[in-house]
């Protein structure tokens, strides 16, 4: 896998950097905690960024691709977290 296309991709649905962080001079009254957050990519940026198809990634779950996290009833999605380290052990593999 070419991972030089799939980065920018990834980049583009990943974006977990704050354009304005808090100050450090906010006021004492105010506290402010930043939390990571790990976002979550739907079924079909995920198969844009690995280059597969829907079913590929569906007959995958659990062997070749991580199990999605359910976000409703009707909807999962992957942690990006999770499919980047899948693309770095797969060129780490090759």
């Amino acid at each position: 896998m070419d991972v030089s296309c799939t980065r920018p991709i990834l980049e583009s649905f990943v974006s977990t950097k704050r354009k304005n962080p808090p100050s450090s001079a906010s006021s004492a009254s105010a506290v402010l905690q930043v939390v990571e957050v790990d976002p979550l990519l739907s079924a079909k940026q995920v198969c844009l960024v690995l280059n597969i198809g829907k079913t590929t990634l569906y007959k995958g779950l659990g062997t070749r691709f991580p199990q999605p996290v359910r976000i409703s009833p009707g909807r999962v999605g992957w942690r990006a977290s999770e499919i980047k380290t899948l693309i770095a052990v797969a060129v780490g593999a090759s």
